[in-house]
């Protein structure tokens, strides 16, 4: 029933032949209890040495980044160790305190045993010692789990408090970054604001640059077929439109300027010029703005968004309508 080492099953074959399972019939049991006592001490100095390393890394990991760590992590995985060897300590708990159980048993039943011969008082006593002996050591073991246990809650204990310090550090390092990058963002729309703002009334200024521009070229335009006409009048019509008049005797009227009587020809001809090229310059600037008010449209529909002034060159772009 029992998969025992091949050790202990040559030992319990040695005793049987030597006889001396005959004078008790406990004896076997005895010994058998006794053989398997004593694979506890290695088993629990082996718990121990895990339980070591790990108290190590509770006690000497770092906290933080101020700390030296003397080379030694504490991870999540550790945790789950620890419940491992917690889960370990706890069966081992319960099969010595079974052990215990059965060796009381079998000494209490040992000693109601009134059938045994005066000879074999040797063999009785040698197994009521062997009994005690397995009884006392598996309730040292026992007692030595039970302190394992409570160092085990205790390095649990101080790991958790860690991680838990930890991950808080963290939080606070993210919600820190968070409230940096928050307000770089804030300080970044603002500027871009500013930069808005600023820009706003750059094409405000350029706008009415452009509109004192266009004025003043309407202005130019205008007055620029009665130059025209001033400049070449000397050549077409052979005269000068203004004439300087000097005083033909002391006793008449001084010098002074006078219209010439080619006048009229300027006057009808600049005119009709001027009035043609108003004209022109005016419905040339409604046709532009035709075009850029379609333009837009037309964007508008296609879902493209045009900056100010681009409605123009979108609209140079579409075919021309008769």
């Amino acid at each position: 029933m029992l998969n025992v080492s091949t050790s202990t099953r040559t030992a319990l074959d040695r005793f049987v032949a030597s006889g001396n399972s005959q004078c008790c019939g406990l004896a076997l049991h005895a010994h058998l209890l006794a053989a398997l006592g004593r694979n506890w001490t290695a088993y629990i100095e082996d718990l121990t040495v895990a339980l070591l390393e790990q108290d190590n890394k509770a006690s000497y990991c770092s906290i933080d980044k101020s700390r030296d760590n003397h080379g030694f992590t504490v991870t999540y995985h550790d945790l789950q160790e620890m419940h491992m060897l917690q889960a370990k300590i706890d069966r081992a708990s319960v099969a010595l305190e079974a052990c215990v159980e059965i060796g009381r048993k079998c000494l209490t039943h040992f000693e109601g045993d009134l059938e045994l011969t005066p000879a074999c008082s040797t063999s009785r006593r040698n197994c009521q010692a062997k009994l005690g002996v397995y009884v006392s050591d598996m309730a040292r073991h026992s007692q030595a789990l039970q302190r394992l246990d409570r160092r085990l809650r205790g390095i649990l204990d101080l790991i958790s408090r860690v991680l838990m310090f930890r991950n808080e550090v963290l939080l606070q390092n993210f919600n820190r970054h968070s409230g940096d990058t928050l307000d770089a963002l804030l300080a970044i729309n603002q500027q871009s604001r500013i930069h808005q703002a600023t820009l706003t009334q750059l094409f405000a200024t350029v706008q009415a640059d452009s509109v004192l521009l266009k004025i003043l070229g309407i202005v130019a335009t205008v007055y620029l077929p009665a130059s025209l006409v001033a400049a070449q009048s000397k050549t077409v019509f052979s005269s000068n439109l203004i004439q300087y008049v000097a005083a033909a005797s002391p006793t008449a009227e001084p010098q002074h300027l006078v219209l010439s009587p080619q006048f009229w020809t300027y006057v009808a001809t600049s005119l009709p010029l001027m009035g043609l090229t108003l004209a022109c310059t005016l419905f040339l600037d409604r046709r532009s703005r035709r075009r850029a008010a379609l333009g837009k449209a037309v964007a508008a529909d296609e879902g493209v968004v045009l900056s100010p002034g681009a409605g123009t060159a979108y609209a140079g772009a579409l075919p021309s309508h008769p």
